[in-house]
């Protein structure tokens, strides 16, 4: 199987695009955070504490949360490379609507 450089490029464009669109969405919730936090009048090393407390309590459930999408796209990869082998341009249709699904809240 080859595959086409342009198309390569075009995966892992999607990839790439959905990880900024995720990093995009972080840095408004952590600047909301942050804001709502301060206005309160608490200091940012309160904050940190809070958060740090509450990665501990709420990992399980975040875990659980996300775990199942990921799997369920890493289990779709082979599928991936076989529609790429096949039919390029529906592998990256494929994978754009997979990845609008899964994107940012």
């Amino acid at each position: 199987m080859e595959v086409d450089r342009n198309t390569l490029i075009k995966l892992l464009e999607v990839f790439v695009g959905a990880s900024e669109d995720v990093q995009r969405e972080l840095g408004l919730y952590q600047m909301l955070f942050t804001a709502a936090w301060m206005q309160k009048g608490l200091s940012l090393e309160q904050m940190r504490e809070a958060v740090d407390l509450a990665r501990g309590v709420g990992a399980e459930k975040i875990n659980a949360h996300y775990e199942a999408g990921f799997r369920d796209l890493v289990a779709k990869l082979p599928q991936l490379v076989d529609m790429l082998a096949q039919d390029q341009d529906a592998a990256l249709k494929f994978l754009k609507e997979y990845v609008s699904k899964w994107g940012p809240n």
